[in-house]
């Protein structure tokens, strides 16, 4: 076979593999788009989600930082008063932004770090 001849073939073959495909995309085109719009509801959704969650971290460190303005402590005793503070909220059915704002409160009155337990046992 000539040069010309398995041109004209791999053209034709060319050819009908771009038909076949037309033809599968046009029969598909309805699961292609019930693909497309599941992939962005997903996406919305979940960037929705990080949203909210980056929102929530920014505010809670936002006010914890009158937390950190008021009481002297170090890093770490910082660390496990968010930790208890984050743990008491949803047991006293409050927003823990709120509670940060007692804490900073009683750092301003001058109640001592560990006169600002979380712990309800104690």
């Amino acid at each position: 076979m000539g040069f010309r001849t398995q041109m004209a073939a791999a053209q034709a073959q060319t050819r009908t593999f771009t038909q076949n495909l037309e033809k599968s995309a046009i029969r598909n085109r309805r699961a292609f788009t019930t693909m497309g719009l599941g992939a962005v509801a997903l996406g919305s959704a979940l960037s929705l989600g990080l949203l909210k969650a980056s929102n929530a971290a920014m505010d809670f460190e936002s006010s914890f930082a009158g937390v950190r303005k008021t009481v002297d402590a170090t890093e770490g005793q910082f660390a496990h008063m968010a930790g208890e503070l984050r743990e008491l909220a949803p047991e006293l059915g409050v927003n823990v932004n709120e509670l940060n704002a007692i804490a900073e409160e009683a750092g301003q009155l001058g109640i001592a770090r560990g006169g600002l337990s979380t712990s309800p046992r104690r």
